[in-house]
């Protein structure tokens, strides 16, 4: 092809650059960037391109030559440079685009080692998916307008410098994966942006660097390359910050529910290339951080860990403890201190079961401390298998394996995935246990929440990269092991060919389309989109096969799903299956004929016979068996039967009992009174799900409050459905009450407020002003509980209007007695007009407190403190939080002498120190410290907001809760798993 006058320019343009590219692909450096071009050389070498272009009537084939190969190198590596802004932005104004086949036809024509220099994004070791393009921009160094834009969520730079100083680092979140491997690649092998990255980041002796810019691009800020320099330098900053690594090991035993967790900590290199991960650096110790100005001096220097919780250790090192590790001197500049063990790592194992927020990395030498690095630690944490151990994970993704989210009882499942089956395990060390918390498996995407229904983002997902697949799951019908698997067994021809030998993990693949392939536009999306263009094949004698050619037998099998390079090597049971259309599920429940039926060959149907059984219970499930007898896999199947189970445990029984079934319209009704001993289990078309009730307090306060006299008889009637009372139950149709109508009432009791209570068998036995309640002083598990009769001076049964008699009042019980006999009942005690009063008058600590303190000589028992907070609880409102004037000056009145006050205020502190909600040992250790200061404290810093409350109400400030009712704010309250540490803050001011 002959050359027009506007190739022959082009051939003339930059000649010296394209000479200077040429000798560098030689030397083995296709180093673009160290041409260092600057902007007028690219537009001019821009403007000749396309002129050659337009002199070929809008054709580029001439460029593909030997003669032109060079050019294009420059044009694409630079343009990318200057011009790419992302992956979802276009390239219009790029005058030259080629496609792969032309790329890898300029790197031949190059002569540049396309096996060196382009990079494979698949790791499937059968295939290969050669990165042409983005290979060559990074011949370039990086995108500097598409590093600019990203934002805090995007933190590129600050990994590409971690893995710049040898870090292991996975990019596989990169919204755009092929460049993420051009990026991990060019670096890993030390390649383009290795040595663009050094030398932004590298001084010589003088100080000086040698930027991979033109000087010209580098004083003009309109080229945006100043900004790249300094967002480069602020990365590297932060990425050398730390010198230690973590990574939480949790050990997890589904017999016991139990948990035990251990604290890897790494050492990070010290230099670049990730060299002397043993040495810390006289450099690094002289920074501002780690605040030794001469380490020289100072011959030895240890490391330890310590716990916190808020502004409270809850751990530190011990005298005799050993330092996680030990640093020498080695008396020169260059090597400065070497690890006494030569470590790259050490494993911490006494991790506190107690609530902790941070891990500090304390440095410790001669008589001097100083902690040097602090790990957050949330109250959720996403965990994945270790390879070849199936119960230890590690917080380090990997994700080809089983993946948990664990989360404490300050989080919740959302609506959306509140019908995933979950267990609850806790933390143990030694003999030290933790709380309970939520362990749920995750088969594509879970989302958490807190308690005021701020979902924590990104969720928790199943995936590698962007990618996932996943088995499709019939959660209605099947109970999944974990929510995932179902139990494989078989036998081995190793052993005795009876012995069955189990795999409790085993995912099933019910038919082709039962795989499901997603992607995830970026890290931060919530939904995915399907995936259908994706190879799928199977493991056959140790060779895989592509599906599509030969489909597997029924059995275990090994799958390989390559997606866009992405490898995933699930292995799973799987079953034949060809459904009609796309609707038909393999296995169904026929609730009508009471029968589980399969659309599976070789698989029979089981006809259920679900017995409505007390005292028993059924089981959940049926199983049915899938396979040969050689191998087999049992699948747990929900009974085809719509029924709610109502069971009851009570105080004599060790297990609940099934006392009723109900109906699939009907509503179950239980008293509140001993609502926590009840249990339902659900059997509808979402499978079976079973509710107990675990807070009592917060239910109570969804219910009046009885705070005043003539309280209308409504509010004994109140009567709410579970799900308004309690996130923990999600059902309507469980009906809580307070009292109800009984026709055939039991354990009554007849009392006028003078004489004892006695017996009675109707209400209409009392004929003089009282009460006749429901006592469960013989019986306190009822399954009902009804209304009481309230008889007045004027013989009106619900009257109120001589609630406040003077006479009635003379006549009274005093209202300690009046406690005590409701106590020895068990009734609810805002049934009783005295102590109603009592509540209504703010009398509680003058009339029921204190005497009840004397009275015991001081000395409050076990069941008096039960009883006193189930009085709080009942009457909403908290002992520690009424005002601590009143409390002084009821003392004052109550008790002569200044010796005998400061007894009875320990005796109160005591009693605050007993209450029942603590959420754990930590928050117990916090409210016995701030019981030392709670008669004198004056101040406190800013603290959260239901603190702040809850000390303003100790104060008595008027203005405490605002527009709040006590009770809604006692809910938040007592649930609220840091309110003491947060008390605990006050300070005394001494003038």
């Amino acid at each position: 092809m002959l050359k027009t006058q506007e190739d022959i320019q082009l051939l003339q343009c930059l000649v010296h650059r394209v000479e200077q590219l040429r000798q560098g692909i030689l030397r083995g450096r296709p180093y673009v960037w160290e041409l260092r071009l600057s902007l007028e050389e690219f537009y001019a070498l821009e403007s000749a391109i396309n002129n050659s272009i337009s002199s070929h009537a809008g054709k580029h084939d001439h460029l593909l030559t030997e003669e032109f190969a060079v050019i294009v190198v420059i044009y694409l590596a630079e343009w990318y440079k200057r011009f790419y802004k992302g992956a979802d932005t276009t390239d219009e104004n790029k005058i030259l685009a080629l496609s792969s086949k032309e790329l890898e036809k300029i790197y031949e024509l190059a002569k540049i080692d396309k096996n060196t220099y382009v990079y494979n994004a698949s790791k499937n070791p059968d295939k290969t998916s050669y990165r042409w393009l983005e290979s060559l921009q990074v011949l370039g160094g990086l995108a500097v307008q598409a590093e600019l834009k990203r934002d805090e969520n995007d933190k590129l730079l600050f990994l590409l410098c971690k893995l710049f100083h040898g870090e292991d680092i996975d990019l596989e979140d990169l919204k755009d994966r092929n460049r993420a491997v051009a990026f991990q690649e060019s670096i890993a092998r030390q390649h383009s942006l290795y040595e663009y990255l050094k030398c932004i980041l590298e001084k010589d002796d003088q100080g000086h660097r040698n930027l991979p810019f033109a000087k010209s691009d580098i004083r003009n800020e309109n080229t945006y390359i100043p900004q790249l320099i300094r967002r480069i330098e602020e990365a590297d900053k932060l990425a050398k910050k730390y010198k230690f690594d973590f990574e939480w090991i949790i050990s997890y035993s589904a017999s016991r529910n139990q948990m035990t967790r251990h604290l890897k900590v790494k050492l990070k290199p010290e230099v670049i290339g990730g060299g002397k991960k043993q040495y810390i650096g006289f450099d690094r110790l002289r920074q501002p951080e780690w605040g030794i100005e001469h380490p020289e001096n100072i011959g030895r220097i240890y490391f330890y860990l310590r716990f916190k919780n808020g502004n409270q250790y809850i751990q530190k090192e011990g005298k005799g403890d050993e330092p996680l590790f030990k640093y020498d001197n080695t008396g020169s500049e260059t090597t400065g201190f070497l690890s006494v063990n030569k470590a790259d790592e050490n494993i911490y194992v006494n991790v506190p079961v107690n609530r902790f927020d941070k891990v500090e990395i304390v440095m410790k030498y001669d008589d001097q401390s100083r902690v040097v690095q602090v790990l957050e630690v949330k109250e959720y944490i996403q965990v994945y298998a270790l390879p070849k151990k199936s119960t230890v994970f590690s917080d380090r993704r990997n994700s080809q394996r089983p993946t948990v989210v664990i989360f404490s009882s300050a989080y919740h499942l959302t609506e959306e995935y509140s019908d995933l089956p979950v267990v609850y395990a806790h933390y143990r060390n030694g003999e030290d246990t933790s709380e309970d918390y939520c362990w749920c498996p995750i088969n594509d995407k879970v989302i958490i929440a807190d308690s005021n229904d701020k979902e924590v983002e990104p969720p928790f997902f199943n995936r590698n990269g962007l990618y996932q697949v996943v088995t499709k799951k019939y959660l209605k019908t099947i109970k999944y092991r974990e929510n995932l698997y179902v139990l494989y067994k078989y036998i081995d021809a190793e052993y005795d060919e009876d012995e069955y030998q189990e795999d409790p993990q085993m995912p099933v693949l019910f038919g082709r389309n039962g795989l499901e392939v997603r992607h995830y536009p970026s890290g931060q999306t919530k939904e995915s989109e399907p995936v259908t263009d994706y190879d799928l094949e199977w493991l056959k004698n140790g060779r895989y096969v592509d599906w599509n050619k030969e489909e597997p037998q029924q059995g275990a099998i090994r799958l390989r799903v390559t997606v866009k390079g992405v490898v995933f090597k699930p292995q799973v049971y799987y079953v034949p299956f060809a459904p009609e259309n796309a609707e038909q599920p393999p296995i169904w429940r026929d609730f009508e004929h009471q029968r589980i039926c399969t659309a599976l060959k070789g698989v029979e149907d089981i006809q259920d016979d679900f017995h409505k059984l007390l005292d028993e219970k059924e089981p959940d499930t049926k199983q049915l068996e899938i396979g040969s007898k050689e191998a087999k896999i049992l699948v747990d199947v929900y009974r085809p039967v719509i029924v709610k189970e109502l069971s009851q445990k009570r105080s004599t029984d060790a297990e609940s009992k099934v006392i009723s079934y109900y109906d699939m319209d009907e509503d179950i009704h239980i008293p509140l009174i001993n609502c926590e001993q009840f249990s339902i289990r659900d059997f509808s078309e979402n499978g079976v799900k079973e509710y107990q009730i675990k807070q009592r307090s917060s239910v109570y306060y969804n219910f009046p409050t009885f705070n005043q006299t003539g309280v209308a008889m409504s509010n004994y009637f109140a009567e709410y459905s579970a799900k308004k009372l309690t996130k923990d139950i999600p059902l309507k149709y469980l009906k809580i009450y307070v009292t109800k109508a009984e026709d055939c009432p039991s354990n009554l009791y007849a009392w006028n407020y003078k004489d004892n209570p006695y017996p009675v068998e109707n209400p209409s036995e009392l004929k003089e002003p009282g009460i006749v309640f429901q006592s469960l002083k013989d019986d306190d598990s009822p399954r009902h509980y009804c209304c009481p009769t309230i008889i007045t001076n004027d013989d009106d049964d619900w009257g109120d209007d001589d609630w406040d008699d003077d006479n009635t009042q003379s006549e009274e019980i005093a209202p300690l007695d009046c406690f005590e006999t409701v106590a020895e009942h068990k009734a609810y005690f805002f049934l009783f007009t005295p102590l109603i009063k009592v509540i209504a008058g703010r009398n509680q600590i003058k009339d029921i407190f204190l005497p009840l303190l004397k009275k015991r000589d001081y000395q409050l028992n076990d069941v008096d403190i039960a009883n006193l907070y189930r009085f709080a609880m009942q009457f909403h409102f908290d002992w520690m939080l009424l005002p601590r004037e009143l409390w002084k000056s009821e003392i004052a009145s109550c008790f002569s002498s200044d010796e005998e006050r400061d007894m009875v205020k320990t005796k109160v502190t005591d009693f605050f120190g007993r209450t029942p909600k603590c959420t754990d040992k930590q928050e117990q250790m916090h409210l016995k410290n701030f019981l030392k200061s709670y008669w004198n404290f004056n101040a406190y810093p800013k603290v959260d907001d239901i603190a702040d409350k809850a000390l303003k109400l100790i104060k008595d400030d008027a203005d405490a809760l605002g527009n709040t009712e006590e009770r809604d704010f006692l809910k938040l309250y007592d649930e609220c798993r840091f309110k003491f540490i947060e008390m605990n803050k006050v300070v005394i001011i001494t003038e």
